[in-house]
């Protein structure tokens, strides 16, 4: 029963959503050969795999950190790499990444997820397919894994060189519920409006859901900052569509800022995965893959009179794109009613 627990809680950690699919052999990637372990060092050790909302960051010391933005909670875990016998052409031996979520001593647990990586067989950048077994937790490099249960998933690499290190250094964790990002010099809020740190996590609460449109978002906001805003500051706004898309990071390698009509995975140029991690926002935020609301206004009216000037933008964070706030319904559209919406709030860092 306790392999089994491991086992589930790696599963609904990292093998979820997209792409999963049950044991096939046409599963296998075109490149067949799975990453070595010197080829897994480099690609994870002070690196992420990110699936979705999910990033693990590695440590050189066979610990990493888990994090899952979706629903705003943290982990910490164990990892090492193994090798195993794959029963696959004339029984191989692949050497395989281990992890253990939620673990802090090696002696703890008997049984432990693995997988393997192999390069994505549509040649996309940075993408790897991972085949994931459960497998013992010997003393040795060897161990035994039962593949009948494999399973698979893709899995995006990010941080790594120079850009790892220019991303890094753009935002500023004040430690206070504020982020300051030294590119355009403003001030964010950390958490989506209305959520509050519990313990360990700090964005844990349920965020303020804004039904109604500008006018009514802008009210909270007058209260918030007459009850004393956030950080000692009490200028708190909501921002323009050009500074909320500012904060859009595209983990495919898509490069940011986006365009009026593009998203993460649209268009797609040539070699990268149409896969991102969602919410598409830097790691150092926390909040949902959902639209958050800004103060730009459309000028020209669009869609057969669905929306008009006046009607607000709202920047879309699980595709990184901006759209038009849609009504509840066509009548309530000329007094820009829209449907529910989140709010992060910025200010100009001094």
């Amino acid at each position: 029963m306790k392999a089994i627990g491991v086992y589930l809680q790696f599963c609904a950690a990292i093998l979820v959503a997209g792409f999963l699919v049950t044991q096939t052999n046409s599963a296998f990637a075109a490149n067949d050969t799975a990453l070595t372990a010197a080829e897994l060092r480099t690609l994870i050790i002070g690196n992420s795999l990110v699936r979705t909302a999910e990033t693990f960051l590695f440590n050189k010391n066979g610990k990493f950190n888990y994090t899952d933005r979706e629903e705003n909670t943290t982990s910490t875990g164990l990892w090492e790499i193994k090798k195993a016998k794959v029963g696959y052409k004339g029984g191989r031996v692949d050497d395989m990444l281990c992890i253990a979520l939620g673990r802090t001593e090696k002696k703890s647990f008997q049984f432990l997820p693995c997988i393997r990586l192999f390069p994505d067989d549509e040649g996309r950048k940075g993408v790897y397919l991972g085949v994931s077994a459960d497998c013992r937790n010997s003393d040795t490099d060897m161990t035994e894994c039962n593949f009948e249960d494999r399973t698979y998933g893709y899995y995006t690499a990010m941080g790594r060189g120079a850009d790892a290190k220019a991303t890094e250094a753009n935002y500023v964790d004040n430690q206070d519920g504020t982020i300051t990002d030294r590119r355009t010099g403003l001030q964010w809020m950390q958490c989506s409006l209305g959520q509050q740190k519990v313990g360990r996590y700090q964005c844990h609460t349920d965020p303020t859901v804004i039904v109604g449109g500008l006018s009514v978002a802008e009210k909270i906001v007058q209260d918030f900052n007459r009850k004393g805003g956030l950080a000692g500051k009490s200028d708190w706004r909501i921002p323009t569509i050009d500074e909320l898309k500012s904060l859009v990071v595209c983990s495919n390698g898509k490069p940011t800022p986006l365009k009026a009509d593009e998203q993460c995975n649209y268009p797609l140029p040539a070699g990268l995965s149409g896969d991102f991690g969602k919410p598409a926002f830097d790691s150092v935020f926390h909040g949902r893959p959902t639209s958050y609301l800004t103060t730009s206004k459309e000028t020209a009216e669009g869609m057969a009179g669905l929306w008009g000037p006046g009607s607000v933008w709202v920047v879309d964070f699980s595709t990184g794109g901006g759209s038009i706030a849609a009504p509840f319904m066509l009548a309530d559209q000329r007094t820009a009613k829209i449907s529910p919406y989140l709010v992060r709030l910025v200010r100009k860092a001094k």
